[in-house]
């Protein structure tokens, strides 16, 4: 039974920790946002974080902690959204726009 579970968890996360391992089967699609214009942590503890750039605001999962300027970009494989920096893996999931 615990190696169907663990089965199962590993083809959930299988293209998240490809893609953390820099060996993703395909090139994300990216699309530039701007940068950051400011930074408010929701919920009692920051559990996520609503990320302002120029034209669009983005609700993520967990602490994004980001400098003002900041560029940032959307990167998309299999419908699943993630606001990156630029040129980095720093990314978070996007929960809302």
């Amino acid at each position: 039974m615990l190696c169907v579970f663990a089965l199962t968890l590993v083809s959930l996360f299988e293209d998240e920790v490809r893609e953390a391992l820099g060996i993703a089967s395909t090139p994300p699609e990216v699309v530039s946002v701007g940068t950051v214009q400011g930074v408010r942590y929701i919920g009692d503890f920051g559990y996520d974080t609503q990320v302002d750039t120029q034209g669009e605001s983005f609700l993520v999962s967990g602490i994004a902690r980001l400098a003002r300027n900041t560029p940032l970009e959307i990167r998309q494989r299999s419908g699943k959204s993630r606001l990156c920096v630029v040129t980095s893996q720093t990314c978070w999931r996007i929960r809302g726009r």
